[in-house]
């Protein structure tokens, strides 16, 4: 579902009284937007307030900035209430949101199924027993976190050496000192684990 956005960040005054009569225009001529709340006669009324207190801040009329101000609070109030109308009525449709000039904000992707982790290094920790291991971030493409396994021989008996992890590295402990072993690394989110890594083999500080 799409989000029905303002769009307004770092307009001009101006530019929003425009923009507002804008989509007023477009409403008036909407066969989805029948009933705006607020209406449109309401929504224009306080524009033309908000466009005389604009012009007054070109002369020298005392609080004419803080009148302006407080104006256009108002008129950005009435646009939220209105936002919410329109996200209402669209259900959430970008096609609907959008064909009265409203920007849309797209709903969040849902969760992927994870690649393959690729690149994948290992070497001799600083310590008894440890390797350090290092991999591709897959974060960018929707990886929530990692799941390192460990077997003596790179056939059987695969172990988890790492649940969870959440960076595209770690440090491994509690091996067989000076032994080789063999790593292999998958990528999870919501959907679960990825393909496994090619299989690297570490020998152990």
């Amino acid at each position: 579902m799409s989000e029905a956005l303002l769009g307004l960040n770092g307009k001009s005054v101006s530019d929003k009284i425009i923009w507002i009569r804008e989509v007023c225009a477009e409403v008036v001529k909407s066969t989805i937007y029948t009933t705006p709340v607020p209406t449109v006669i309401e929504i224009l009324a306080e524009t033309l307030i908000l466009e005389q207190d604009e012009a007054a801040t070109k002369t020298t009329k005392k609080d004419a900035v803080q009148i302006r101000d407080l104006q256009l609070e108002k008129v950005m109030g009435i646009m939220k209430k209105f936002l919410s109308y329109v996200q209402t009525t669209s259900g959430g449709d970008a096609t609907k949101i959008g064909s009265i000039l409203l920007k849309v904000k797209s709903g969040s992707k849902p969760p992927q199924q994870q690649e393959k982790v690729t690149y994948v290094k290992g070497k001799t920790g600083d310590y008894e027993g440890e390797v350090k291991l290092r991999w591709k971030s897959l974060r960018k493409f929707g990886a929530k976190f990692y799941q390192i396994q460990y077997s003596a021989d790179g056939n059987t008996e695969w172990i988890n050496k790492g649940v969870n992890v959440s960076e595209a590295k770690a440090t491994v402990t509690g091996l067989i000192p000076e032994k080789r072993g063999y790593f292999r690394i998958a990528a999870g989110n919501k959907l679960g684990l990825g393909p496994w890594s090619d299989v690297i083999k570490v020998v152990s500080m």
